[in-house]
């Protein structure tokens, strides 16, 4: 797709995302027939990877197995309905989750089709990484798809949810619509609970090192909010408000989101952990540098001394 597009940058919206809703659609119906009618499953197969016509063969799916849009679990836009009507629909969405969390994925289609934003994380990261999208598009990839992506197939565990509806269900919680500037500035909280990790892109950052670094103009942001994580090269080495590469200084974890795609997980034991293996290659630019500044510095001891 790059190879046809001028500057090799692609769309999200466009040219990703109608690939990503086709391969939810071909994993949900794989799913169902594995569960319903196992021995239809290779017919199945065969008119997916046979077909030419992709919506031909979806509606045709659709007749024999049961409708599946995933535009009903891609949910983007902010609540519009009716204040008064928010937390019973907040409470039926926790009750819906809980019930295909406890299906387990094996034996819930639907889990399985949205699990193809986690079984594809890493093609994201390729399509975004580093400029990998237009301007316009990084901005509404960060600001949409990357947080609707998170909660799809992570979220918060199905204990805190339980756990959350117990306390609404006891009276102890009480959930309020969302509100805009006007309406949050008239209510009067006792107290503030931060529901969210604070945003750690350069346009929010307080006193700090990062904020000392950017005044200094050792690094600068990849993109404008919510894109603004510190841009890097491939090494992980920072990048100067310049332009230029700083040879000594290297940028990992959530710092560089925006730059680089889903930097907030805890890396696990696995050689093809992503974080890993970014971290073996900034460690390897580290200890060539220091090769290379060791090295000089003898040599010019050396001379010195003659």
């Amino acid at each position: 797709m790059r190879e046809q597009k001028e500057g090799g940058q692609l769309d999200f919206r466009a040219d990703v995302l109608p690939l990503i809703k086709d391969e939810m659609r071909a994993v949900f119906y794989q799913a169902r027939v594995r569960l319903d009618a196992p021995a239809q499953l290779a017919s199945v197969q065969r008119l997916l990877s046979e077909s030419t016509a992709t919506p031909a063969a979806f509606e045709r799916l659709a007749e024999l197995w049961g409708e599946f849009d995933p535009e009903q679990w891609l949910l983007t836009q902010r609540w519009s309905g009716a204040q008064g009507a928010y937390g019973q629909w907040f409470v039926d969405w926790i009750k819906r989750d809980l019930a295909l969390s406890r299906l387990g994925t094996a034996g819930s289609p639907i889990c399985q089709a949205l699990e193809v934003w986690r079984d594809y994380r890493d093609l994201l990261r390729l399509i975004a990484d580093r400029n990998g999208l237009t301007e316009s598009s990084t901005l509404e990839f960060y600001g949409t798809w990357a947080g609707l992506s998170n909660r799809l197939v992570g979220g918060p565990q199905k204990e805190r949810q339980e756990d959350l509806l117990a306390l609404i269900e006891a009276g102890v919680v009480t959930i309020l619509s969302p509100m805009d500037d006007v309406q949050r500035a008239d209510f009067r909280p006792d107290s503030m609970i931060g529901a969210r990790v604070a945003h750690g892109g350069l346009s929010g950052n307080g006193p700090g090192l990062i904020s000392d670094l950017y005044e200094q103009g050792l690094i600068r942001a990849a993109h404008a909010w919510p894109a603004d994580g510190i841009e890097t090269d491939e090494s992980a080495r920072a990048i100067g408000r310049d332009g230029s590469v700083q040879q000594r200084l290297w940028v990992l974890g959530p710092a560089v989101e925006g730059c680089t795609f889903y930097n907030h997980y805890v890396p696990t034991p696995d050689p093809t952990c992503h974080a890993l293996i970014e971290a073996r290659r900034a460690v390897e630019s580290c200890l060539e540098t220091l090769g290379k500044h060791t090295s000089s510095s003898i040599t010019f001891k050396f001379n010195k001394a003659v």
